[in-house]
């Protein structure tokens, strides 16, 4: 029994007694209560009691337990799906009834499935008995005041064998009157929260293994988009952890004033860091400049909002403007998926599919506010988590496309910059073969030369002499003479033509085509060529013949005899000319000439 109850003086129980009569008269016809629980001893019992609820809309939030429990006025029953009556200032009353149909006492716990609440008190009202508070709770309270230690408010309710007892349930909340209720064996309760903490770890595990994937990826996908994506898995799984009473239950079990204000902060982590995030990766900067700074302003005003969440948390307009700049943050999310779509950039796609799903996240958590009873508002939080999830994938998904069309571009200047090298070493070698080809035409034109100067050079002499021989003769036709003159002429200045192009370049492997031969039949005609010129400037022209075979190129000699011998006579004005050649040891000298012998 509370101290309130124990105060009540006679008079005041008389007064409440008239009241709830006249209040039961007035509601003279209204429906039976809903039957109570029937509580199992089975290990794994767990019911809910949603359809065993009757509430009590306390506007005004002045009726206490001894009001809603001596009367049976405005209590009616939970027609909507959910225990939830939207918005309101003031304080809900739940009630219902748990009866121990066993033949053995038991204890079994009321789950609220709630972090924390404005107000919340639990009252016990045994037959003949007043009301008997067995939990309060108040947001200012510490984590570890609450009898169970758990991040959902709950309370264990022991009953004897056969008993029953009626269970009012009074609270109040600016945020939220969702309060899903249920009575379980301890060992369900316990398997309940053991459960659900498995899948948040198993979530929030796959969210850091992303987080380590992207880090090792770093070299790959560039620092800050590596950064940009982890901050941005960071962020919503720092906000779903910590709506989840964690961070409550773990880090600042001491400062339950930090439940609401860090809640808003860490909300608007996710617009931050995904707004950064689609700047970077689509480089909106570059492609979209003026939309880039509308972007930025936004980001710049959800840090700011983040900041002073903590001491600006108590005025509504301030909690209101943060909310609406989390909705702008999230269009604006869209609007980019949109628009960088629509350009064709890739990694849009699966960017597209992941804000989509924030919003239809958002519009769950809408329409369960503006339609309460209807939506389970505890499933906006396991939507979250499945949409960080999701979106956290698409996100990835996103690099990965990016990823691949950049080493495709890659890939594909590589094989044009290796197309470009092929075709310039096919023309390097086409050049390289046509000069070898030039090369190996001129030297065979040098060499085609020189041999036309040889031959040229060498019909000098003979036409000399043939020359001489005509002077000599004479004719009794003067004008055949001439003729054959003028033909010699015109030979000897197409052989002089002829020397004047020899190539003094050309290599000796060019001019030479060495046999074995006996001299003689070089020095011999040599002779006779040369002998009426030199009678014509009366000189003698000796000649010593040698018998001895030589190994060199016939021609290249006959040309060095003849040039040593026309000059000998040419620059000789008397006196004589002796053509001749003496052996040393296996060669032959005359006049610097020399022949392998």
């Amino acid at each position: 029994m509370n101290r309130r109850s124990r105060s009540l003086t006679p008079k005041r129980w008389r007064t409440r007694g008239l009241l709830a009569l006249v209040l039961g008269l007035l509601c003279f016809g209204a429906e039976a209560r809903p039957e109570a629980v029937s509580l199992q001893a089975r290990g794994d019992f767990y019911q809910s009691l949603r359809p065993y609820l009757e509430y009590l809309n306390d506007e005004t939030a002045a009726l206490t337990i001894d009001d809603v429990s001596q009367s049976e006025v405005g209590f009616a029953p939970v027609t909507t799906k959910y225990i939830d009556f939207g918005l309101t200032q003031g304080r809900i009353w739940l009630r219902f009834s748990l009866s121990n149909d066993t033949a053995e006492g038991g204890v079994w716990r009321l789950d609220l499935a709630r972090q924390y609440m404005q107000e919340l008190d639990i009252y016990l009202a045994r037959e003949g008995e007043p009301p008997e508070i067995v939990f309060r709770h108040t947001d200012k309270d510490n984590f570890k005041q609450r009898p169970i230690a758990s991040r959902y408010l709950a309370t264990d309710i022991e009953l004897a064998p056969l008993e029953s007892v009626d269970v009012y349930i009074g609270y109040r909340s600016t945020t939220t009157t969702f309060l899903p209720v249920a009575i379980a064996s301890l060992d369900a309760a316990a398997n309940e929260r053991a459960t659900e903490n498995t899948v948040n770890w198993l979530v929030n595990g796959a969210l850091m293994a992303m987080i380590a994937l992207a880090i090792l990826m770093t070299p790959l996908i560039g620092w800050r988009t590596s950064a940009a994506f982890c901050l941005y898995i960071f962020g919503g799984t720092l906000y779903v952890f910590h709506a989840d009473g964690y961070t409550f239950q773990y880090f600042f079990a001491d400062r339950p004033g930090l439940n609401d204000p860090l809640n808003l902060s860490f909300m608007l982590l996710m617009p931050i860091f995904g707004l950064s995030f689609a700047r970077i990766l689509f480089d909106l900067k570059t492609i979209m400049p003026l939309f880039d700074k509308v972007l930025l302003g936004v980001i710049i005003t959800a840090v700011v909002f983040s900041v002073l969440t903590v001491p600006m948390i108590k005025f509504d307009a301030f909690m209101v403007a943060g909310y609406w700049l989390l909705q702008i943050g999230v269009a604006v999310q869209v609007t980019i998926g949109v628009r960088v779509f629509r350009r064709g950039v890739v990694g849009a796609t699966p960017y597209l599919i992941g804000a989509c799903f924030v919003v239809a996240s958002l519009v769950y958590a809408g329409a369960a506010h503006l339609v309460p009873g209807h939506f389970d508002l505890d499933a906006t939080l396991d939507f979250g988590h499945v949409v960080l999830l999701i979106e956290s994938l698409a996100f990835a998904s996103a690099i990965v496309l990016r990823l691949l069309a950049v080493r495709k571009e890659r890939d594909q200047a590589l094989q044009a910059e290796l197309a470009a090298t092929q075709e310039k070493l096919s023309l390097s070698t086409a050049l390289r073969k046509s000069q070898d080809d030039y090369n190996h035409a001129r030297k065979v034109s040098d060499l085609r030369r020189v041999q036309l100067s040889s031959v040229s050079h060498d019909l000098q002499q003979p036409l000399a002499s043939l020359r001489h021989a005509l002077d000599r003769i004479g004719g009794a036709d003067e004008q055949a003479s001439e003729q054959m003159r003028a033909a010699f002429d015109y030979l000897e200045s197409l052989a002089c033509k002829e020397i004047k192009k020899d190539v003094p370049n050309a290599t000796n492997e060019n001019r030479l085509n060495n046999e074995v031969f006996p001299l003689r039949a070089v020095l011999d005609n040599v002779h006779e060529m040369f002998n009426d010129e030199a009678a014509a400037k009366k000189l003698s022209f000796r000649y010593k013949p040698s018998d001895t075979n030589v190994h060199t190129d016939a021609i290249a000699l006959m040309r060095a005899v003849n040039n040593l011998v026309s000059n000998a006579i040419k620059h000789t004005d008397s006196g004589g000319v002796l053509l001749a050649c003496r052996q040393r040891g296996d060669k032959l000298r005359r006049s610097g000439i020399l022949a392998k012998a």
